[in-house]
């Protein structure tokens, strides 16, 4: 791992050379049960096998990167607007373009 990557479950988010994929671009690569467990547990602290899901699909997480939440040590959250976003994925309130 370069120095620029960082592991998500540490003190902070380092900026990395990995592109950002916004939760749009990536949730539609994601394996229905790791949607289903994002909308049931949506803004809960995402474990680490689903974190490594989300990652293996979007690369990993930036500071800058519009889907990271705040993160304390051994604990990662998706931002605000994603979880506005998934909220509204799962009541069918997003549409397709955007």
């Amino acid at each position: 791992m370069s120095a620029s990557k960082i592991d998500p479950l540490s003190d902070g988010l380092a900026p990395c050379q990995d592109k950002a994929m916004r939760i749009e671009e990536w949730w539609p690569k994601m394996d229905p049960s790791t949607q289903q467990w994002l909308i049931n547990n949506n803004g809960d602290v995402v474990p680490s096998n689903i974190l490594d899901q989300i990652t293996a699909v979007a690369g990993t997480p930036t500071a800058d990167a519009s889907w990271v939440g705040d993160s304390a040590p051994g604990q990662f959250f998706l931002s605000d607007e994603a979880i506005d976003w998934i909220e509204e994925t799962a009541n069918d309130e997003v549409s397709e373009d955007e």
